[in-house]
């Protein structure tokens, strides 16, 4: 090949990559040595070194630049295309295009009858589809002919929309997800197959969507099927369970020829579906629109009549009362205030309350009170089981006696004198270990909520009964959140629901805040056990107190009474703001 026709073929296989100039029969030999797709050569069709060249090239694709109009027509087939420097670049590029895909196509050439015997099974397999017309009955057939080519336990055929990145299956209605993860994703997004011999350690599987009926180990086989237009249109997954043998590569290329072939195919049925559906779109937006018995006749009437025409005079009063309205409704906006709140529960209080606790375990023998009595302070109120502590305090006494005398008789026994001392001291913890076991008032009140019974065992610091103060002392103890303490203060109002009857609201003035914010712990332990463990409290609170002026209150036009211990829910308002601020925050920074 001479210079001027070697610049000239550089130029016009600019745009194509990989080519090269050989320049004798070496660098020629060792450029078939390599992977070589198509070969162009200077040489005339008269020239007689050409019939050496085609026999070297094998099948190789040849185009041989023509040097003059007059040479013969080639007869050999395995001259490719004659080119004339008078052809454009791009037409000499596509010439060279089209032989590597021609080389390209020539590698799947039937090799063996085995061969023949396994493309015709996969053709009769995808000539199945020519018959489908929609995406469900087609992913049945792509379903059981991967189970027929590779001997799946189970199959899956799960549709790809490229634009969206959305996978889905027409069999399982339920089973969608995006093409963002797992084996099935990978395929879609690559266009690449891939084995896994077992799922759960290959680090893209992800079981919901690659297998949602498998424990992670079973051995998969992920195909993706591509249309003509390089998209992703499929992806077909085999699963074979983990104790079979791994996929063969047979049933591997099996499976590859059968997506290569069905491609097309299922490009063609992918824009059936969707040109069907925007077409069932348009006209179903036209049955709304009209209904078809109107479209019909209006079809069939030659005579067009007249503009409907509507009357003005309603629109004129309406654009006004828009228009006040909307004035009406800026205005409210800039003018009306939303309250905020701290709520939280409360608790009803009729007397002042003194719990009376055991000052040491034991049997109950007796119950001295009942509920209601008056008792004063120190008064008897229960026994425990004083046995063994009187009968210690009585032994006690009698040795202290017999001691006492011998000092008495012989003021100069030191011994006696000892013991005297030493038996007086026991004596004194005998008797408080007695009186412990006596249950007295510490204050005078009203006897409430005994919670004892003669023959229980009682264990000490367990409260038994509860003492009420007979001073009237109606108040309710609200726990609102710690954060509202700086705006709480006495004298704001307060508003009340009793649980249990709704929207009976209670309007009350608070009288007392304490200065301090508890936690949860420290409020059950102010309010008692009785009641603690019925309210749950999340964060530090406040306490608030305020007087029930009536020992009554109205639900439902009927009259209750206020009961110790009832719970209701408590709100305060402390603060107010603009409803256009509320609903536009940044209007603050303003």
């Amino acid at each position: 090949m001479d210079a001027a026709t070697a610049a000239w073929l550089g130029d016009c296989l600019a745009t194509l990559a990989d080519t090269r100039i050989a320049h004798g029969a070496a660098e020629l030999e060792d450029a078939l040595g390599q992977d070589v797709q198509a070969l162009i050569t200077g040489l005339s069709l008269r020239d007689p070194q050409l019939g050496s060249l085609l026999d070297a090239v094998g099948r190789l694709p040849l185009l041989v630049v023509a040097s003059d109009k007059d040479a013969p027509a080639p007869a050999d087939e395995r001259i490719f295309f004659v080119l004339s420097r008078q052809l454009p670049a791009a037409d000499v590029a596509a010439l060279v295009h089209s032989a590597v895909i021609d080389r390209s196509l020539a590698a799947e050439e039937i090799a063996s009858p085995a061969a023949a015997a396994r493309l015709q099974r996969v053709l009769a397999l995808s000539s199945r589809f020519a018959t489908r017309n929609d995406l469900q009955s087609a992913a049945g057939v792509a379903e059981d002919a991967t189970q027929q080519l590779t001997r799946a336990d189970r199959t899956y055929c799960l549709f790809h929309d490229a634009d969206s990145g959305s996978v889905w299956t027409e069999t399982e209605p339920t089973r969608e997800g995006r093409a963002a993860m797992g084996l099935v994703g990978f395929a879609a997004r690559t266009g690449r197959s891939c084995a896994v011999e077992r799922a759960r350690d290959d680090p893209r599987y992800v079981g919901a969507l690659d297998d949602p009926e498998g424990d992670g180990r079973e051995r998969l086989l992920v195909q993706p099927v591509v249309g003509p237009d390089g998209q992703v249109q499929a992806v077909l997954v085999a699963v074979r369970i983990g104790s079979r043998d791994p996929f063969t590569p047979e049933e591997r290329q099996l499976l590859a020829t059968f997506a290569q072939k069905t491609g097309p195919m299922m490009h063609h049925l992918a824009l059936m579906v969707e040109t069907e559906a925007v077409l069932r779109a348009e006209r179903e937006q036209q049955e709304r629109l009209y209904r078809r018995e109107a479209l019909n006749a209006y079809g069939q009437v030659g005579h067009r009549g007249d503009v409907v025409r509507i009357s003005p005079a309603w629109i004129r009063w309406a654009y006004w009362v828009l228009l006040g309205l909307s004035i009406a409704s800026v205005v409210y906006l800039c003018v009306g205030r939303v309250d905020q709140h701290s709520a939280g529960p409360a608790i009803i209080r009729l007397h002042a309350r003194t719990e009376i606790t055991a000052q040491s375990s034991g049997a109950l023998v007796s119950v001295e009170v009942s509920p209601g009595e008056r008792v004063e302070a120190d008064q008897l109120l229960a026994r425990l089981d004083d046995t063994e502590a009187r009968a210690s305090v009585q032994q006690l006494q009698r040795e202290f006696d017999d001691q006492l005398r011998r000092r008495l008789l012989d003021p100069s026994d030191a011994v006696a004198l000892q013991s005297v001392f030493t038996l007086r001291g026991q004596l004194a913890s005998a008797r408080t270990v007695l009186d412990q076991r006596q249950l007295r008032a510490s204050r005078a009140g009203v006897v409430s909520d005994i919670r004892i019974r003669p023959g229980q065992h009682i264990t000490m610091g367990e409260i038994v009964l509860s003492l009420l103060d007979e001073a009237d002392d109606r108040h309710v103890l609200a726990l609102l959140a710690g954060a509202d303490r700086p705006q709480l203060h006495p004298g704001m109002p307060l508003r009340l629901e009793i649980s249990g009857y709704q929207y009976a609201y209670q309007e009350l003035v608070i009288d007392w805040v304490s200065d301090e914010i508890i936690g949860p712990n420290e409020a059950r332990r102010y309010l008692g056990p009785q009641v603690a463990d019925t309210l749950v409290i999340a964060g530090p609170v406040v306490l608030v107190r305020a007087r029930l002026p009536e020992r009554s209150f109205e639900a439902d036009e009927e009259t209750y009474q206020y009961h110790d211990g009832m719970l209701a829910t408590a709100e305060v308002a402390v603060r107010a703001e603009p409803i256009i601020v509320t609903l536009f925050p940044f209007l603050k920074r303003i």
